[in-house]
């Protein structure tokens, strides 16, 4: 049903570079356009890594892609981090495509949701669908769960921008960037 691709052993170099990212500090970053606080993100990302998942991703597609909006970044969620925004969320706005890339085992990963009562799990086409998913989108029991990708080191996941997804579990794990739940995410478009 749903349009995701997952790779495994996706980075040559994941080992040193998750090595070097876990030893990194994370910081709150505030969204421009809208004023929202994202917490514990990491966005000095080497461009050797950029350069390895854009071109990895690529080759996988058959497409280049561009990033047309926000660079790639890395989320940190851990006992010590606050929890997103809004936990079911969709990326639209920042592309067609979005790509994960996981920075370790654990129980969680991603999950693709469906809202129980107003049976959306894309993109929003009215206003009074926009203001359901607004007003739900930090109530876990509203929506359910209709696929998950689940976590492991080195775990590529790519979908459509438009899904409904959310970040498993919402508190993350660990205490910090040394054992925390860390997702690599880029934003992109086909060329």
């Amino acid at each position: 049903m749903f349009d995701i691709t997952i790779r495994d052993n996706f980075l040559d170099n994941f080992d040193d570079f998750n090595l070097w990212l876990r030893q990194q500090e994370f910081k709150d970053v505030e969204e421009p356009t809208q004023k929202i606080i994202y917490p514990d993100l990491f966005l000095d990302i080497p461009e050797s890594i950029i350069t390895e998942v854009q071109g990895k991703l690529s080759e996988e597609v058959g497409h280049d892609i561009i990033t047309p909006v926000a660079p790639p970044f890395c989320r940190l969620t851990s006992s010590s981090t606050s929890t997103a925004p809004h936990q079911t969320h969709n990326d639209s706005a920042m592309s067609d495509y979005t790509f994960l890339l996981y920075m370790q085992d654990g129980e969680g990963g991603t999950s693709i949701l469906n809202h129980k009562e107003h049976d959306m799990s894309e993109g929003v086409t009215t206003q009074e669908l926009v203001d359901v998913s607004i007003a739900d989108a930090n109530i876990y029991e509203a929506w359910d769960i209709v696929d998950m990708v689940e976590m492991k080191a080195n775990r590529a996941v790519w979908y459509p921008s438009s899904y409904l997804h959310r970040a498993e579990p919402v508190q993350g794990f660990g205490e910090g960037s040394s054992d925390g739940r860390i997702a690599f995410i880029m934003f992109y478009n086909h060329v």
